[in-house]
């Protein structure tokens, strides 16, 4: 995936990846499937960067979580939204061995509360930072590994929030 790297370039001022002195230059299908993506993420318009982009740029998560966040502030639910970023972005913090031991795993299905998997192992994390015990058919959590959640969390909402001037109508702004 090089939408990272493109859309670095974007917010350097190159609108052209083939115009850049790559080591070795990405494949021209590899780089028009990053810039579709960072068009359909509202990162890139008409060939060049957005305002949206820019702080997309900034923060040190891949676009599509970042956007995600973005959103998420928009919405004043920046933390949850950090802790999902960060959850999806690190190692997986459940110890499976439990699983590999069970015959199945289609029992534990009737504990689920939620129809997503990703949401239902944050609630997890959540509750396990809270220190509440939670029934989780994801087994059990490393303390290490939510600590490093919980550090990388703090850290994208720390640098969403160290971006000024953050327009309040970002979504809808083009460069002139």
């Amino acid at each position: 995936d090089l939408s990272s790297a493109v859309l670095q370039l974007y917010a350097w001022g190159e609108s052209s990846s083939t115009d850049f002195p790559w080591l070795e230059p990405p494949r021209p299908d590899s780089v028009q499937a990053s810039q579709d993506l960072l068009s359909h993420l509202g990162a890139v318009q008409n060939n060049r960067i957005t305002e949206l982009g820019k702080i997309m740029a900034r923060l040190p998560i891949h676009q599509s979580l970042s956007r995600m966040v973005l959103e998420a502030d928009s919405q004043h639910s920046i933390s949850r939204a950090s802790l999902l970023a960060a959850m999806l972005s690190e190692r997986d913090p459940f110890d499976r061995r439990e699983q590999r031991e069970r015959p199945s795993a289609l029992h534990a299905r009737e504990t689920l509360k939620w129809d997503s998997d990703p949401i239902e192992r944050l609630n997890c994390i959540e509750l396990f930072l809270r220190r509440t015990s939670y029934p989780s058919c994801f087994g059990e959590l490393y303390p290490a590994a939510v600590r490093n959640i919980r550090s990388v969390a703090d850290q994208i909402q720390d640098q969403l929030l160290s971006i000024a001037n953050v327009p309040a109508d970002w979504e809808s702004r083009e460069d002139p």
